[in-house]
């Protein structure tokens, strides 16, 4: 029996997605993408960091073990087999 959870994430840079940064409640994904927009504008004033981050609600499926071992071994698989849903629900302040 596999279990299923939501998570929340938050991107990298506004201009890719698919780099995504997890945490397990949404006041925890936003606290940190604020603090990740503002460290980045804090590094590069010139505002080369443009836009906001979006934010994700992700809805995931835990492998059991035996395929949890498969995945370990495959990492680059993991995101992509335990993904069931990924909604946008906000994002940062600009």
């Amino acid at each position: 029996m596999r279990m299923e959870t939501t998570i929340y994430s938050h991107e990298r840079s506004s201009a890719w997605d698919e780099c995504l940064v997890f945490y397990p409640t949404l006041d925890q994904c936003r606290f940190g993408a604020a603090v990740f927009r503002d460290l980045h504008l804090a590094l590069d004033p010139t505002g080369a960091f443009e836009g906001p981050l979006a934010i994700y609600e992700v809805a995931i499926r835990l492998p059991d073990p035996e395929t949890m071992v498969e995945l370990l071994n495959a990492p680059n698989r993991i995101f992509e087999f335990c993904l069931i849903n990924k909604t946008h629900i906000g994002s940062t302040a600009t």
